[in-house]
């Protein structure tokens, strides 16, 4: 898979919902990501902690979240309203959409 120069790269948040028995694995989360992303190939591993910054958002109905403000470096000046953001849920592959 070819990656996207940094340049082709927007700044934007990225906000993951994910069951709280899954919180002891969210650094594999966050790989999965990058890699799905085109950040990094499937068998390496990606250090993120320059590009882009991570944090955990509170549980909340047995939920937590993981934020990423992809490209952090981009963003000079940030308003979080000025800011485009993704949300996505984390299923497992097997649970039905309801």
């Amino acid at each position: 898979m070819e990656s996207l120069s940094k340049t082709e790269r927007p700044s934007k948040r990225v906000i993951i919902r994910v069951h709280e028995h899954w919180h002891d694995q969210y650094l594999q989360i966050l790989q999965d990501w990058f890699q799905h992303c085109g950040y990094a190939m499937h068998s390496e591993r990606y250090e993120w902690t320059n590009r882009h910054y991570v944090h955990l958002g509170g549980v909340n109905q047995h939920r937590f979240h993981l934020i990423i403000d992809m490209e952090r470096n981009g963003l000079k000046d940030p308003r979080l309203d000025d800011i485009p953001y993704e949300v996505y849920r984390l299923r497992k592959p097997n649970e039905s959409i309801s």
